[in-house]
């Protein structure tokens, strides 16, 4: 009789543990992000990063767009009865968030409170010089009856001009990791950097900024919490996603510790970005002339390049460097429009900046 109820004990203890489900993203079409998102300092919870991505994925029609050179008024972005003319506004039902009817309570808690949480997003004014803004990213209604099962998201005009700005670039991810699989914030976040320098391979952050744009630099003090909270549940996660094709890419770090040290808060934090084995289609590589359209007109709205400098480098974009193309037209229009460098000529910087750049790379094709 004992050894009945043992066995019975031990039956419904296995049934109530549930293996884990992810989603594969092989038959997933990637999403065009805006790096800045990526770059937005915020602290949101798991189900919030999950609405920022929601946003993103509805605004695809728009990103598509601007990178064939369309003109998108803010007036045409509206999906619900309520009219946002000064900027966005964006329906998106409670079954698109990756949670089950049981935790819609949570989910209604959780988007209430994103209209709460301010956020930094990088500002550039009109002279030039380069700002951190505060504000907070949207407003949110939520219908008082609880049969209705969706949210409308409004963002204002300026803020909305910021967050869909492509001039510090686009990256590509995969809303089913972020929304269906990733099961820790941390994981979600180094996802999105991750893809932003994913062709690049590596990316090395002061920790100082890694704490910020994690939104922990305020937690944390001993810098083994950081990896033990932090970087490595993330590290895990995505390993195990990746080799479940239920992601495209993970990382792996490394501490850098200058001056001679060797303990204790690193200076810097060297992430390696490696792709998974499974041959994931990036779906908006396919049109390498829109890519080319759109990187040839960076040049020449940002540093009054001629149709003819343009071309000159815009025709050497490939898929295999549009990315760190990319990046690097960030780097020098970030630099050259910080007033404190002193840079006289946009134009002539660029150019040798580019001119190194795409010497380099064309270099290693050849070896």
């Amino acid at each position: 009789m004992a050894t009945e109820k043992t066995e019975k004990k031990a039956t419904t203890k296995g049934a109530s543990k549930k293996k884990r489900q992810i989603t594969p993203i092989n038959e997933e079409n990637g999403i065009i992000q805006p790096i800045v998102f990526t770059m937005m300092r915020q602290s949101y919870s798991k189900i919030q990063n999950r609405a920022v991505v929601c946003v993103v994925d509805k605004l695809q029609n728009v990103f598509h767009d601007m990178l064939n050179r369309g003109i998108k008024r803010f007036e045409d972005i509206q999906t619900s009865e309520i009219i946002n003319d000064k900027g966005l506004s964006i329906k998106i039902g409670f079954n698109e968030f990756g949670v089950t009817p049981n935790e819609y309570p949570d989910l209604r808690t959780a988007l209430k409170n994103l209209a709460m949480i301010p956020v930094e997003i990088p500002y550039k004014s009109a002279e030039g010089r380069m700002y951190d803004r505060y504000t907070n990213m949207c407003d949110v209604y939520i219908p008082r009856d609880t049969y209705s099962k969706f949210v409308i998201i409004t963002i204002e005009r300026e803020v909305a001009q910021r967050l869909i700005s492509m001039e510090f670039g686009y990256q590509n991810l995969y809303k089913t990791v972020v929304v269906n699989n990733c099961k820790n914030k941390y994981a979600q976040r180094m996802y999105m950097i991750c893809t932003a320098w994913q062709n690049k391979g590596k990316v090395i952050m002061r920790t100082d900024e890694f704490r910020k744009l994690l939104a922990i630099d305020n937690m944390y003090p001993e810098f083994r919490h950081v990896r033990s909270r932090v970087l490595e549940p993330a590290k895990k996660e995505l390993e195990e996603l990746a080799s479940a094709e239920g992601a495209d890419c993970y990382f792996d770090y490394n501490l850098i510790y200058l001056n001679g040290r060797k303990k204790g808060e690193p200076d810097q934090i060297e992430f390696t970005i490696m792709k998974s084995k499974k041959n994931v289609t990036d779906s908006y590589v396919g049109n390498l002339e829109v890519i080319r359209r759109n990187y040839d007109e960076m040049l020449r709205r940002h540093f009054k390049f001629t149709s003819q400098e343009s071309a000159k480098y815009s025709s050497r974009i490939t898929a295999e460097n549009y990315t760190q193309a990319l990046e690097k037209l960030q780097t020098v229009y970030m630099y050259v429009n910080d007033l404190n460098n002193g840079i006289q000529n946009a134009k002539a910087y660029a150019m040798r900046s580019l001119d190194n750049f795409f010497a380099e790379k064309e270099k290693a094709v050849e070896v």
